[in-house]
């Protein structure tokens, strides 16, 4: 099953917005928040975030689908699978798998992904251009 929520996740800046950009922010937080409350995640479900980057909702997904389910963080560029190894092992997120997918090919086992995450950055700045 893919849930498509209506609203691209965003990606929250690492300095707040001067002036109007802290509603930017604020707006940017609560849409992160619709975004994981739209999938209705449950324990033991596995979860593919397709161009996980740096795990931003990989390590937010992770504690909603428990011990018994799993996230696949897969990405392609091979700093970002570096980081991924590396806040997993930090966060102790013994449910976040790496997957090191392709242009082409995300490497998702044929069967047993409950749900898929996909978003672009262009898509989530392009929201907030309107």
């Amino acid at each position: 099953m893919i849930h498509s929520p209506c609203q691209s996740p965003t990606i929250v800046p690492r300095h707040p917005f001067r002036g109007a950009g802290g509603q930017f922010l604020s707006m940017t937080l609560q849409l992160d928040q619709v975004v994981l409350d739209s999938l209705d995640l449950r324990p033991g479900e596995v979860v593919a975030d397709l161009g996980a980057g740096s795990g931003y909702f990989t390590f937010r997904i992770s504690p909603k689908v428990g011990e018994t389910g799993k996230v696949l963080a897969v990405e392609i560029q091979e700093a970002m699978l570096n980081t991924l190894r590396a806040r997993a092992a930090r966060m102790k997120a013994t449910n976040v798998e790496v997957v090191q997918g392709s242009e082409i090919d995300p490497h998702l086992p044929v069967s047993g992904v409950t749900l898929c995450l996909w978003w672009t950055f262009i898509t989530s700045w392009l929201f907030h251009l309107r």
